[in-house]
């Protein structure tokens, strides 16, 4: 083991960033070697999405890439979608040696000296497991200060579309003690930076009786501490209390950004979709928001081309857009998963011609309404948290974050956010920026 030379790659949301770090602990604490090159490595583990129905080729492309260029190379694939693969997909994709569900990661150091020791094409699944992890603490495999912390796995909401009740299972939550114990040693190596709390519907975390609300002020108390910021993904419309909103208009390193996925413009989709909530319904949400955290940047998703959407039901979520003028819009196109109520229920019957073209239209709409956002921001000097730095004056940057946006990429000049000025604040690891 301590010759085994580990490389892995996520792919996917920040669920499954946060179970890399576990994997990656698991293995390091059982003496095997992390590397950050594909090339120098003995096994290479593919951490892959199952929320859509290609999420997993380009993870099957990078394990060809690898065999391709070192025949020895052993390939594991966890995450989600390990949860649908059986062992005809072995059979049928040869590139991988070995699968690992999610619930499984404390068998990953089994795995691997199987592999290493001429073992392949096996599946390895624990069935019954809940397991969170509490206990394993994140290693230093990221050299970045920002990181996202997992609060619970699982959804009780079952939406027609959602896979991940299928392959997370039901909602279950760390307590609190676990989450400040990361913290301490994250903060132990990273003063600043952003801390991410991550739950498929975190803000219905409950757990020995400390509710959302209430960590997220404990957090952003202790993040405080060490000049850090805190956010948190993702919200439900039907969910998010005003406990929450209190807390994030009272303190003032939460950032001021909420996911809150409306996912159509049409009652009749919502229905179908099994959302739990109108639009009339939605859109109060959305009054409630802003009347008590008024600079609240709203992120919203719309799903183009679910089941049965017809014109008239996707002119109402581009007209939905126009109306609450959302900071900025994820668009999806519907891709049908098996194991779904969509899968069993419905038919994809809109064509994959017409989910492009509405895709062009909602992204089009969605990126002007965020255009003409960002022209009111001009002339306005706001606090940025630096992902990353580099440069002799430090005054290049890229990665960076402010208190209602999620992000901003580039070197200086950063592109549509036309930053034209970075100053470096040596208080509190912050820049002051003009806009």
């Amino acid at each position: 083991m301590k010759d085994t030379r580990v490389f892995i790659q996520t792919y996917g949301c920040r669920m499954n960033a946060c179970d890399t770090e576990i994997i990656c602990a698991i293995l390091r604490n059982a003496g095997f070697s992390l590397v950050h090159d594909s090339e120098n490595a003995d096994v290479a583990i593919l951490n892959c999405c199952s929320v859509r129905e290609d999420g997993h080729i380009v993870a099957l492309d990078k394990a060809l890439k690898l065999k391709q260029f070192n025949r020895s190379i052993k390939t594991v694939l966890c995450g989600c979608f390990a949860k649908l693969v059986d062992s005809g997909f072995l059979r049928s994709n040869t590139n991988i040696d070995a699968v690992v569900t999610p619930e499984s990661y404390r068998e990953m150091p089994g795995t691997l000296s199987r592999l290493v020791a001429g073992d392949i094409g096996f599946i390895v699944s624990n069935e019954i497991s809940d397991d969170l992890y509490q206990e394993i603490l994140p290693i230093e495999y990221l050299n970045i200060p920002n990181r996202a912390l997992i609060l619970g796995k699982g959804c009780n909401q079952k939406c027609a579309y959602c896979i991940e009740p299928y392959t997370r299972g039901a909602e279950r939550y760390v307590n609190l003690d676990t989450v400040m114990a990361n913290l301490d040693v994250l903060f132990h190596r990273h003063e600043g930076g952003i801390v991410t709390l991550v739950g498929h519907m975190v803000d219905r975390y409950m757990c020995a009786g400390v509710n959302f609300a209430m960590l997220l002020r404990e957090v952003a108390k202790e993040c405080e501490r060490h000049n850090a910021w805190v956010k948190y993904l993702s919200s439900h419309p039907m969910t998010y209390s005003d406990e929450v909103l209190s807390a994030v208009s009272d303190c003032d390193n939460i950032m001021r950004v909420v996911h809150l996925p409306v996912q159509s413009g049409s009652n009749e989709v919502l229905n179908r979709m099994r959302r739990g909530y109108t639009i009339e319904q939605y859109l109060e949400t959305i009054k409630r928001v802003r009347a008590i955290c008024p600079d609240m940047n709203i992120v919203t998703d719309i799903m183009v081309g679910f089941c049965g959407e017809t014109d008239s039901d996707f002119r109402q979520s581009v007209e939905l857009i126009e109306q609450f003028r959302p900071g900025e819009v994820n668009v999806y196109a519907f891709s049908m998963r098996s194991n779904t109520y969509a899968h069993r229920a419905y038919i994809d019957d809109v064509t994959e011609d017409i989910k492009r073209e509405r895709m062009q239209i909602a992204v089009e709409t969605a990126s002007r309404i965020r255009r003409e956002y960002m022209q009111s921001e001009l002339g306005i000097s706001q606090k940025f948290m630096s992902g990353a730095m580099s440069g002799i004056n430090r005054r290049e940057f890229s990665n960076i974050y402010n208190r209602t946006y999620s992000q901003r990429s580039g070197l200086r000049d950063c592109g549509e956010n036309l930053i034209v000025e970075g100053r470096l604040s040596l208080e509190n690891n912050l820049f002051t920026v003009d806009i």
